[in-house]
């Protein structure tokens, strides 16, 4: 656009008549400011490119690596959710290995509550069949006092004797 103007501006200036050595000498002028803004513009332009190609490039470069972290990041994500799967399947596992061990503690508390109550139960029985075998025997004592007393005593004797009983408590016998 400022060599256009520049060219109004030289062309209105040839417009006197003051020769053809001038319009000559002023179109060399503008040839060389042409070809020089050319040259110019060519540079500028193969700079331009140079940079355009360069940063084609880069781009190419950040693009394949856009992709490169876009796959890493699909195959980190499919990573994360097998990750949170097995966590949650492990978590579940957890959860029913915590509940399996309350309800074995409540077993064996239960299991342990029965244990007692059958040693007490035992231990009340072996009192009782202890007092038990103590009558046997002191009924068997007796019945064998009566006996002899009948097959060795006369009807006479009887009569004449008299019969004292002193009562001795017994100590429970104790087995270890």
């Amino acid at each position: 656009m400022a060599i256009k103007c520049h060219l109004r501006t030289v062309l209105l200036d040839l417009g006197s008549d003051n020769g053809s050595e001038r319009i000559v000498e002023k179109e060399k002028l503008i040839n060389i400011e042409l070809i020089q803004s050319f040259e110019d513009l060519r540079n500028k332009n193969k700079s331009l490119s140079t940079a355009i190609d360069g940063l084609s490039q880069e781009k190419k470069k950040q693009d394949k690596q856009l992709n490169e972290l876009q796959q890493y990041l699909a195959n980190e994500r499919i990573t994360n959710k097998q990750l949170e799967n097995r966590f949650d399947k492990s978590q579940q596992e957890l959860n029913k290995l915590k509940y399996d061990v309350s309800e074995q503690r409540c077993m064996n508390q239960q299991l342990i509550q029965k244990q007692n109550d059958l040693v007490d139960q035992m231990k009340k029985q072996e009192k009782e069949l202890n007092a038990l075998h103590d009558h046997v025997n002191d009924l068997i004592f007796h019945l064998e006092g009566a006996e002899k007393l009948q097959l060795e005593a006369t009807s006479g004797e009887f009569a004449t004797s008299q019969i004292v009983i002193t009562y001795k408590p017994k100590q429970a016998h104790r087995r270890k």
